[in-house]
């Protein structure tokens, strides 16, 4: 998961069209179309197509943002972690043991 280019992702949401989105069906058959205030954006699209696109405008940077606010919570919570680990090896008077010796790998296992 750690592939994603979260930078491309918000440039690519923050050049749509503005929001917020939505979606109704066409006057003709089962298909709907995609707007917002000021144009329409897609059309003849079936309606859980439009519903997932009108939706979208508002997912993708909500999805961005969770994602950046986790990493950066875990960069913290991983620091944190190092820096309990160094401290009770010192009192142990040990070295720390690696990442591994805690997730079940590692050659500190029986």
């Amino acid at each position: 998961m750690s592939g994603l280019d979260l930078d491309a992702i918000r440039a690519r949401a923050d050049a749509a069209t503005e929001g917020p989105w939505e979606c109704e069906p066409a006057a003709f058959g089962p298909r709907w179309f995609v707007y917002n205030a000021s144009r329409g954006l897609a059309g003849d699209v079936r309606p859980d197509d439009a519903i997932f696109i009108a939706h979208a405008r508002s997912d993708v940077p909500a999805l961005v943002g969770e994602v950046e606010h986790l990493r950066a919570e875990n960069a913290k919570l991983s620091a944190l972690y190092a820096t309990l680990r160094s401290q009770v090896a010192q009192e142990q008077g040990c070295e720390p043991m690696g990442a591994a010796a805690f997730s079940g790998g590692g050659e500190n296992q029986p």
